[in-house]
């Protein structure tokens, strides 16, 4: 049975910003246009963001011009719905954030920074969490080591593994309130990391497969939040673009809805696709 916050019923209004190349898309609500929220309800605002791919500024760096993605973009809608919603709004990204673009290399690769402004950009805008991407390990562990510390709030991680010791490179999930609702956000990231960075990992990561790992985190998350959030760096379902033999499937954010636990939001990032309900 779904719990319910009583004598409280929660509604959600769920803005979901993907952040591609194609700009700030994807805005979501659960009522219906000019409805009213009923008097015992409660009001969460969850803005999320994936594959921001280094874009921190609305410009291109290539074509040398103003473009239409970026933080920068992002950060003016948060702002404004915070002041919409005080004290209500959950910001949070899906993870592919320190890699993409000319910005995102330099500063990782080239002339690596601390902190790491993209993930610094984050900080600016007052990010609540924020789960790695199979593209934060282009650059080798040390790069997203330093990116993960620059972090002013929770990286979360329940399928990323530390070698040689076996153990949870980030914590599982964290537990953040919004008034008196409890909102647990837990992260997973596509195992496909284990072949695409294969050179970077080895002897130093472990991307477990997501269902069973996400089942571990949302049945100790239970009994402690009102809504569990999952942010999950892959696609929703289909065919894997590699040999998944002792690796795990690609894309399996919709295997989160077989679950025995299940999670009650969900933020899904990697495909690059636009999706419908």
């Amino acid at each position: 049975m779904r719990r319910v916050w009583k004598p409280f019923r929660l509604r959600f209004l769920m803005y979901m910003s993907l952040l591609r190349r194609l700009g700030l898309v994807a805005v979501l609500g659960f009522l219906a246009p000019g409805s009213a929220f009923a008097q015992d309800s409660l009001h969460v605002v969850v803005v999320s963001t994936t594959d921001i791919h280094g874009h921190v500024l609305s410009w291109d760096f290539v074509a040398d011009r103003e473009a239409p993605w970026g933080l920068d973009r992002a950060a003016t809608v948060v702002d404004s719905l915070r002041r919409q919603y005080p004290g209500q709004v959950v910001v949070v990204d899906a993870g592919d954030l320190i890699q993409g673009e000319p910005f995102a290399t330099y500063f990782a690769a080239v002339k690596p920074a601390d902190p790491n402004p993209v993930v610094d950009a984050l900080n600016a805008v007052g990010y609540d969490a924020w789960t790695p991407g199979n593209h934060e390990f282009n650059f080798g562990m040390a790069a997203l080591g330093r990116a993960t510390a620059s972090a002013g709030f929770p990286v979360v991680s329940g399928n990323i593994f530390a070698l040689p010791r076996d153990t949870l490179a980030y914590q599982s999930y964290t537990i953040i309130r919004r008034g008196p609702v409890r909102i647990g956000i837990t992260g997973f990231t596509t195992p496909g990391v284990m072949r695409w960075d294969a050179q970077n990992v080895a002897g130093k990561a472990l991307v477990r497969p997501i269902p069973a790992q996400a089942e571990r985190v949302l049945r100790v998350l239970e009994p402690l939040v009102d809504v569990k959030l999952v942010l999950i760096h892959s696609g929703m379902d289909g065919p894997s673009s590699y040999d998944t033999t002792g690796v795990g499937e690609e894309d399996v954010a919709a295997r989160l809805a077989t679950l025995q636990v299940k999670p009650d939001l969900v933020v899904v990032g990697h495909s690059h696709r636009r999706m419908r309900d």
